[in-house]
């Protein structure tokens, strides 16, 4: 009964955070946040894959000892793969709440996954063994415990200051997480009832998977945008405002401009009514010269012709 109810809830599990991440992915379209929860997503249920699938045939097949290399050695993949699941959680955190500088928790941050991943890769965690040393297992995660807990404050304050709705309890899902993983790693050798606790703490996960996935589904449900494939459409539009509300500041618009842009402007018009005048005013001279030449020019013809008959008149006379 145990075996099929733990793969059925594993195989649910792993179902559902790597589709929500290959959706968040695909539907990215250019939004980092929504791409790097794509890829958390993905990251978390394949890295859990490797621990989760052998557990799951194991349980169903011959039994757990007879898988101990493959699930140690999927426990070592997990253990780095949830480490790197919170360095982009923590990006996610940057970028979403819009934080410029703060260098020192990036490197705090950098600082306990590089230790908890060295301490991963230490032989004394004996990950293949039957019988792996407690010590190690407490050793290697109180890194990737103090790394949690920064996290879980920083999303703890910025929600409260910012009154985000969609991180209201990012915290509250991490540390769900974490209360439930510590106890198991310590004495789930002990008693094997409390590797149970894994199961809500795997609920916890797809809780934090889901709160990146929940903006497309409120979108989505209010009609903002008429499918998923739409959904950067805001961050669009709104880039287009600020560059257009950028280019509007940038255009001088006080009155003494204002002024001075209209007065050049008839001060122009006036000169071309000027030009145009004296052109009319050429044009009309040069046609009363024209006239007064031509009317002279046929005195000049009449006068002539006047002569001309006279000294005809004249001639006959004397013949």
């Amino acid at each position: 009964m145990q075996a099929i109810m733990e793969t059925l809830f594993d195989a649910v599990y792993l179902t559902t955070v790597v589709t929500l991440g290959i959706i968040m992915m695909l539907k990215a379209d250019g939004r980092k946040e929504l791409l790097l929860f794509g890829i958390m997503s993905v990251l978390l249920g394949c890295g859990d894959a490797f621990h989760l699938v052998p557990r799951a045939l194991a349980l169903c097949t011959s039994g757990l000892d007879s898988f101990v290399v493959s699930l140690g050695i999927g426990k070592l993949i997990t253990s780095i793969t949830m480490t790197i699941f919170y360095i982009i959680l923590f990006y996610i955190w940057k970028m979403h709440y819009k934080i410029k500088g703060k260098i020192w928790l990036d490197v705090s941050v950098l600082m306990l996954a590089f230790v908890r991943i060295l301490l991963c890769f230490m032989p004394q965690n004996a990950w293949t063994s039957e019988n792996a040393p407690l010590s190690w297992g407490i050793y290697r995660n109180i890194p990737f415990a103090l790394m949690g807990i920064l996290i879980i404050v920083l999303f703890f304050i910025k929600a409260r200051e910012t009154h985000d709705k969609q991180f209201k309890w990012m915290w509250l899902a991490i540390t769900l997480s974490f209360g439930f993983y510590i106890p198991v790693v310590l004495v789930a050798d002990k008693i094997p009832l409390i590797g149970m606790l894994m199961i809500p703490k795997t609920c916890a996960y797809v809780w934090v998977v889901y709160m990146g996935f929940s903006q497309l589904v409120k979108e989505f449900k209010e009609g903002k945008i008429e499918n998923l494939e739409c959904a950067n459409l805001a961050d669009n539009c709104e880039s287009q405002a600020f560059k257009t509300e950028e280019n509007i500041n940038d255009i001088p618009c006080d009155n003494t401009n204002k002024t001075d842009a209209s007065n050049a402007k008839n001060v122009k018009i006036d000169k071309n009514n000027s030009a145009t005048e004296f052109i009319l005013n050429n044009d009309k001279a040069n046609s009363t010269d024209n006239t007064s030449t031509v009317t002279a020019k046929k005195k000049v013809v009449k006068n002539t012709t006047a002569i001309d008959k006279t000294a005809e008149n004249d001639k006959n006379n004397h013949k």
